[in-house]
């Protein structure tokens, strides 16, 4: 398989901190920022993120802490950095606990089952730095069920969300066009709300 890089984005979830040694460890919580590389398979053209983010723990016999990489497929097809020029990868996922090709390195454990130290990297080159893109307009494609929205939105080169993805729509997202969907209520007034600083072009479809 092959799939072809779109971009890199970002997400803030809810990381665990960990110290001391030898059975007596502290917890506590804080705000950490995950890297979603946003790819396309060449065969299918379906667009999915591959989400890496790091958890703290304790190393299995309790002795000392630990850190755990995450690797997961997600529904996140938007970026905020545009990959600088074409860039392709046929081996994303390789057997799960390690993954190392041109544009991302990823250890589950760091090699070390007993005391693991998880980690991820990915390429300064791949991609460039954030892009707001309020400059451009954003389309909103909306109207009847099974007009053909999602199919056209598909075959722009466009940043593409979908609001029946499931996916909870925020203001600072990155992306061209809006595909409004018939299966999560959503109003068209509040999308023109969250976006007002953009100029908004909106395309109805109807049979």
């Amino acid at each position: 398989m092959k799939f072809q890089v779109l971009g890199l984005g970002h997400r803030n979830y809810e990381q665990d901190e960990v110290s001391g040694h030898n059975c007596n460890f502290d917890y506590s919580k804080h705000l950490a920022q995950s890297d979603i590389i946003v790819v396309k398979d060449i065969d299918t053209g379906k667009r999915f993120g591959i989400e890496l983010t790091l958890q703290e723990g304790e190393c299995g016999s309790g002795w000392t802490t630990a850190s755990f990489a995450n690797m997961e497929k997600v529904d996140i097809t938007t970026w905020s950095q545009p990959v600088l020029r074409p860039t392709f990868i046929n081996d994303i996922f390789g057997d799960g606990d390690d993954v190392s090709n041109h544009v991302f390195h990823f250890s589950a454990d760091g090699g070390d089952y007993y005391y693991p130290s998880g980690n991820y990297s990915i390429s300064d080159d791949i991609f460039g730095p954030a892009q707001r893109g309020l400059d451009k307009p954003l389309w909103i494609f909306t109207g009847d069920s099974n007009t053909g929205k999602s199919t056209l939105a598909s075959d722009t080169s466009r940043v593409i969300f979908e609001t029946d993805a499931g996916i909870a729509l925020e203001s600072d997202m990155i992306f061209d066009i809006i595909v409004v969907g018939n299966k999560h209520s959503i109003s068209l007034d509040i999308i023109k709300e969250m976006f007002s600083e953009r100029e908004i072009i909106i395309v109805n479809f109807e049979k």
